[in-house]
């Protein structure tokens, strides 16, 4: 594997000769998918089975002959988002599943929470949050790729950046300025694990933790995926007793966890 070198000057020559050689690959051919995107791959045959009157349980039958194990009620599930999204989405004309996994905001957060204690959701909830933002906390959104939160909550959330650029080392140093004056709740991305770490250490945070200065909580949404088990699984081991970790289950997207358990 090549190791970066930084600030270095590449001529344009090279440059050149690089794009000329990308704009020839070919494309690669792909010899598996994961569930979601092998769904989408059978999307049209599963849907004329259904027309012809094959429920989702003789579908799930079907695909476990094969090796493809899915729920019925996962299976609808991946079938009805992949239709919504590309009816929503025919102007970008893009598959669902090569989208990043939607998040949830806080606003679903809360849904989702009372959802699983078998309470209603009470509408209201988005300006209930606010009101706690606003005079409890201070909301920061670190997901440059996929703002959602901040823009849910425009007026209220703030900009904070994680990057591996030594240039862009301290941007990420507003959460902890905020986070002494009063909690501060940040949006991350999925990805952040790397660059986060790389700055607590930096800022020898968890120092700080043990002095009581500072307390983290860490809200893990997953899907269900291998690699989004993976990406939690990696933080609580990192930091084990140093950070409290809360895994959300997002049933939304699986409802199959043991394999998670």
């Amino acid at each position: 594997m090549n190791k970066t070198k930084r600030y270095q000057k590449i001529k344009i020559e090279k440059l050149e000769t690089v794009s000329s050689k990308l704009e020839q690959l070919e494309s690669k051919p792909q010899s598996e998918f994961n569930l979601r995107e092998s769904i989408y791959y059978l999307r049209n045959q599963l849907k004329n089975a259904l027309k012809k009157g094959y429920s989702y349980e003789d579908l799930s039958d079907i695909l476990a002959e094969q090796d493809i194990l899915v729920s019925p009620a996962t299976l609808k599930q991946h079938l009805n988002d992949i239709y919504n999204k590309s009816a929503s989405n025919k102007k970008k004309n893009q598959p669902s599943y090569m989208k990043a996994s939607p998040k949830i905001t806080p606003h679903e957060l809360i849904e989702s929470a009372r959802d699983l204690s078998n309470t209603t959701a009470m509408q209201g909830e988005k300006i209930e949050l606010e009101k706690t933002l606003n005079s409890t906390s201070t909301a920061e959104e670190t997901d440059r790729s996929n703002p959602d939160v901040a823009a849910v909550y425009k007026e209220l959330c703030k900009e904070a950046i994680f990057s591996e650029d030594e240039k862009q080392a301290d941007a990420a140093d507003r959460l902890f300025e905020n986070a002494i004056a009063r909690p501060v709740i940040g949006s991350l991305p999925s990805q952040v694990h790397r660059a986060m770490k790389a700055w607590i250490e930096r800022n020898q945070l968890l120092k700080l933790r043990d002095e009581s200065v500072l307390k983290f909580c860490k809200w893990f949404v997953c899907n269900g995926e291998y690699d989004s088990v993976n990406l939690f699984i990696s933080s609580l081991n990192c930091y084990e007793n140093q950070m409290t970790h809360i895994r959300v289950r997002n049933f939304g997207l699986c409802d199959e966890w043991s394999q998670v358990e």
